[in-house]
């Protein structure tokens, strides 16, 4: 983690090495993750053994042809019954599915009661709508449990960019788990 230079260290950003490929030395590609302002690395400065190289440019994940990996967490309490969100959601999600390039990896994950995955990461569109539309009403309070439980279908794979996507009306019902399977 690091400050950005220029900035008074108050805030902390994260960036993670995702992949390296040297395959030619002259011409290696670095990707990376940066969850801070992307000016921050818009004019980035690389040196190799203390000699300054060509960054190149910095370009996002999706224009590095970076394939996105990710995990929808659908909030099935029941007060998301009650106020259209599920339903809405699903159709929101569905649409998404639809417009993702094939071979997307994607996966379910449903929150009401209890969390659950349904279904994991995989590139099958019509298995995750299937899961979609299984998703019914039900409890209350484990939205958090859910997000951890996405988090976790996320292996170190440098292939790809992990995401969670998050619909919900806002009412989780219960504070954060403490437990590891929130933090990754």
């Amino acid at each position: 983690m690091f400050a950005p230079a220029g900035r008074r260290a108050v805030q902390w950003w994260r960036i993670s090495l995702r992949r390296v490929d040297s395959t030619d030395a002259k011409n290696v590609h670095v990707v990376f993750q940066y969850d801070g302002n992307a000016a921050d690395v818009s004019n980035l400065k690389v040196t190799e053994n203390g000699k300054a190289v060509d960054a190149g440019k910095v370009v996002a994940a999706i224009d590095a042809k970076t394939p996105p990996q990710s995990s929808f967490v659908i909030d099935s309490s029941t007060s998301t019954d009650k106020n259209a969100v599920l339903s809405e959601g699903r159709k929101a999600v569905h649409a998404l599915v639809a417009a993702l390039p094939q071979g997307t990896q994607l996966g379910v994950v449903t929150a009401g009661g209890e969390a659950a995955l349904i279904q994991r990461l995989n590139d099958r569109q019509a298995a995750v709508d299937r899961a979609i539309d299984a998703i019914t009403p039900n409890g209350d309070g484990a939205l958090w449990e859910g997000v951890g439980r996405a988090a976790g279908q996320f292996a170190d794979d440098a292939s790809f960019v992990p995401m969670i996507v998050l619909i919900t009306d806002g009412n989780s019902g219960r504070a954060p788990p403490t437990t590891p399977l929130a933090v990754r």
